[in-house]
């Protein structure tokens, strides 16, 4: 429905100027013979042979042909210039409408390559964190084998400071 009402749009627009056209030379035409042309009275008639009857003074086929020949030149003019100028129109919407579905799918290519961006993000935080815990997992690790270390040397040390006591006390 859409497209077949854009099709009598296009042909309204295009059919307008040259109908306007030709009805305003078919106007002026008329208005000029009317105006400047001899009126066929009976003596004119005997010596011309113009047609002395009352349509005659409205129109005669010479008016006739010149009427046709004008409106048919303006329709034409009419009708080659509102062709052009509702091309041109088309081609501006059509160039607005390019222009906004690239400007949209540049935005869409935008808003992917930000949600991409926005995951690798994520995705590095997670590793980073995952990294961090196991870091301190180890560090935690170590500072219990240190301090198991740590403590067993202090147990060794004692048992040999006590056996050293007990030798030093039974060479006294």
């Amino acid at each position: 429905m859409n497209e077949n009402t854009s099709a009598l749009q296009d042909l309204r627009e295009i059919a307008t100027i040259p109908a306007v056209a030709a009805l305003v030379a078919l106007a002026l035409t008329w208005l000029v013979w009317y105006f400047t042309g001899n009126r066929c009275t009976e003596e004119l008639a005997a010596l011309s042979g113009c047609n002395p009857s009352s349509i005659a003074t409205f129109i005669t086929p010479a008016l006739l042909k010149d009427l046709l020949t004008n409106s048919a030149i303006a329709a034409t003019g009419g009708g080659v210039w509102s062709y052009v100028m509702i091309t041109r129109e088309r081609r501006a919407r059509e160039a607005a409408e390019k222009a906004l579905a690239e400007a949209r799918q540049r935005e869409e290519e935008e808003r992917r390559r930000a949600d991409e961006e926005r995951q690798r993000a994520e995705e590095e935080r997670r590793r980073a964190e995952t990294v961090e815990a196991e870091a301190r997992a180890r560090v935690e690790e170590e500072r219990r084998r240190a301090d198991e270390d740590r403590a067993r040397l202090l147990a060794e040390i004692e048992r040999l400071t006590l056996r050293l006591d007990e030798q030093h006390n039974r060479s006294s």
